[in-house]
C-alpha cells in the first residue's frame, strides 16, 4: 500500500515538472506562467554524501537508497525510523526513502548513498560527496561530479 501511495504521489508531483501551466492570477504574473518561472532545473544522480536543497519556489522529487532525509515543509515516505524534529520538520532514516516537495519555501537535506532527485526551483544547492553527478541545465548535458569539499550553488 505504501508503495502504491508513493507511486501515485510521484506521478502527481511529476506532472507540474513536465511543463504544467497555472492559470493567470494577480499574484502570479502574466497568463500561462510556468511553475517556478525563472527557476532552473536540477538533477542529482547516484550521489553519495550530503545534499541540501533550499527552495524559495519550485518542486522536487527523488529517492535515497540508504540513508536519511531531513525535510522541512516537504513529504517523505519509506521511513524505517521517523522522528519529528519540529512542527513541520521530519527526520526519516532507512532504505529506499522517497521524498517530494512543491510550493514556496521548503528545505530537504539528503545524506547517504544512492541519492537521486529531479526538480525545477529557485533557491540553492549545497553538495559534498564522494560519488555522483549533478546538473543545473535543461538537458542534463553539463553533468559534473559531486565536489569533495562543501560547495553551495545558486539555482534560478
Amino acid at each position: 500500500m505504501r508503495f502504491l501511495l508513493s507511486v501515485i504521489l510521484f506521478a502527481l508531483v511529476c506532472a507540474p515538472l513536465a511543463g504544467a501551466r497555472v492559470m493567470p492570477d494577480r499574484d502570479l504574473g502574466p497568463p500561462g506562467r510556468d511553475l517556478a518561472a525563472g527557476g532552473s532545473p536540477l538533477s542529482l544522480e547516484n550521489g553519495r554524501g550530503t545534499a541540501t536543497v533550499r527552495s524559495r519556489d519550485g518542486s522536487i522529487v527523488g529517492a535515497v537508497r540508504l540513508g536519511r532525509v531531513r525535510a522541512a515543509y516537504a513529504q517523505v515516505s519509506g521511513c524505517e525510523t521517523r522522528r519529528r524534529l519540529a512542527r513541520r520538520v521530519v527526520l526519516c532514516i532507512g532504505r529506499d526513502l522517497t521524498f517530494w516537495a512543491t510550493g514556496r519555501r521548503w528545505t530537504i537535506t539528503l545524506r547517504g548513498a544512492g541519492i537521486n532527485a529531479a526538480g525545477r526551483l529557485k533557491g540553492s544547492l549545497t553538495l559534498q560527496g564522494t560519488r555522483g553527478t549533478y546538473a543545473l541545465d535543461e538537458d542534463g548535458e553539463d553533468e559534473r561530479p559531486w565536489p569533495r569539499e562543501r560547495r553551495t550553488l545558486r539555482i534560478g
